[in-house]
């Protein structure tokens, strides 16, 4: 039987320029706005307070990984002011983004295990609480760049004890790094918007618990908040 089916044609050269040229102009108006993101920060520069110079665009990432060390409240400060911060935050590794939130983290962690301290009615156990609570600040304070915050004779009874029941103490485990650093750094460079979201009238967190727990009242108004969080790609969700 002959097939009759016309062959497919290409479309016509006018529409396939039109479609070209609409490409391109998207590509022109992406890198404007890049552009003028670039510049809005660099002239962040005569507000910089940190100690270090001012990580101007385009920056390697051993200067982010300095800054972070030296000077973190001064770059989340600037990144407050921008009005699109997920550019320099999707411009930093992972390895920088966790050295950067590494206190807060164990910030976190320490909270939830002081938590457990005062609520768990077992002696034995409050002392072996307490002695991990004293060992992880000895251990920040001696030496915070190599503080472990998943020893496993520590989490292994924890998990036991199913986290005692907290969501805040799952998110501190090594599984959830990814997570817990994005909702750190979201919570702060956002917390504006996500006062907003929240229902909560304007008052600036003095503690970066108090941050998190805004962004946890914000995720639950917000399915596409808690979506957007569970992103395993970085640069996709800022």
């Amino acid at each position: 039987m002959e097939d009759t089916t016309e062959p497919e044609q290409e479309p016509p050269k006018s529409q396939q320029d039109a479609a070209t040229g609409r490409f391109q102009q998207l590509e022109q108006q992406q890198g404007l706005h890049m552009k003028l993101i670039k510049t809005e920060w660099n002239q962040l520069e005569r507000q910089w307070q940190g100690q270090s110079p001012f990580p101007r665009l385009p920056t390697p990432i051993a200067t982010w990984k300095r800054v972070v060390h030296a000077d973190s409240i001064a770059l989340l400060n600037s990144l407050q002011r921008l009005q699109a911060p997920g550019y320099i935050l999707a411009e930093l590794t992972d390895a920088v983004l966790e050295e950067w939130t590494k206190t807060a983290r164990l910030t976190v962690f320490l909270h939830c295990l002081d938590q457990i301290e005062q609520d768990i009615p077992d002696p034995e156990r409050r002392t072996w609480i307490q002695k991990w609570i004293e060992a992880l600040r000895l251990q920040h304070q001696t030496n915070p760049d190599n503080t472990n915050l998943y020893p496993n004779e520590l989490w292994t009874p924890l998990k036991k004890n199913h986290f005692e029941g907290m969501e805040l103490l799952k998110l501190c485990r090594a599984n959830k790094k990814e997570k817990l650093v994005k909702m750190v750094l979201t919570a702060q460079v956002y917390y504006e918007g996500l006062m907003i979201v929240a229902g909560q009238q304007w008052q600036e967190p003095s503690s970066i618990l108090e941050y998190v727990e805004i962004l946890l009242e914000a995720m639950g108004s917000s399915p596409e908040l808690e979506a957007a969080l569970e992103q395993k790609e970085t640069t996709g969700y800022w």
